[in-house]
């Protein structure tokens, strides 16, 4: 694709962002002349992005008025941000109780298409540690934080995923497929994930699951020097499953 093309695409996302964002509290509807005077666009330009964005449920139009309001895309994207803001919240306090009790930096991951992203990040007390940022991803099957994910999803699913699933060896001990999925069957069984440099040299990881009912809605992962980790990993399991267990309780019962 041209670069010319690619400015004219971000042009017209640029633009279908701003009518978005025209609908305020004060003014929840806009007929497609006032929005093309609004921006100084043609008419044509406008009726043809609302018409996308009505296709993909993000506006709708009254039909007595015929003027358009945000749809239920928007809303139901709005629910999936409070729920992770009001997850993380409550996740904070278990994540800041893991770091002390075991000294290592402690991170809360949810699942996206076939990554994990890292939404929060508890940094251990201890002088030497190892940590993630938040906004990361990292693909599905490697790092106990990323494979606690997608272990508890369905056969079906979780081979959907994989099709045409690329497993990079980020390092030796990086899972190829197969080994993936006997990871998988390994980690439903015991209800915890290990990883042991399968990203970074040096660095180890242990993940427990967070559920909301019957679904795995994050990961709880603790991530330190492979040396310490490995040293203390009987009892780091022990807590941290303990840990999930307590906060999947939580948030199962306040229904978020």
């Amino acid at each position: 694709m041209s670069p010319e093309n690619d400015r004219s695409i971000l042009k017209t996302i640029d633009r279908a962002l701003q009518l978005l964002l025209a609908f305020t509290e004060q003014k929840p509807e806009w007929g497609v002349t006032e929005l093309s005077r609004h921006f100084g666009w043609e008419k044509s330009v406008v009726q043809r992005m609302l018409s996308t964005l009505q296709e993909r449920d993000f506006v709708s139009q009254n039909p007595e008025t015929r003027k358009y309001r945000l749809g239920f895309a928007l809303l139901s994207l709005g629910k999936l941000v409070s729920s992770q803001l009001d997850m993380k919240e409550i996740a904070l306090e278990f994540m800041h109780r893991l770091a002390q009790q075991t000294g290592e930096s402690i991170i809360l991951t949810v699942p996206h298409h076939r990554e994990s992203v890292c939404i929060e990040v508890v940094e251990g007390p201890s002088k030497i540690r190892y940590s993630d940022t938040t906004g990361s991803r990292t693909p599905m099957h490697v790092g106990a934080g990323s494979k606690v994910l997608f272990s508890f999803k369905s056969d079906e699913e979780l081979q959907a995923l994989a099709k045409d699933y690329e497993f990079t060896k980020f390092t030796p001990t990086s899972p190829d497929r197969d080994g993936f999925f006997r990871e998988v069957a390994e980690i439903r069984r015991r209800g915890v994930a290990v990883s042991m440099e399968e990203i970074d040299p040096g660095v180890a990881a242990v993940a427990v699951p967070v559920w909301k009912r019957n679904e795995v809605i994050a990961g709880l992962c603790l991530i330190g020097p492979i040396g310490r980790v490995a040293n203390d990993l009987e009892r780091i399991e022990r807590i941290m499953i303990a840990t999930g267990r307590e906060l999947s309780e939580k948030l199962t019962r306040y229904s978020l």
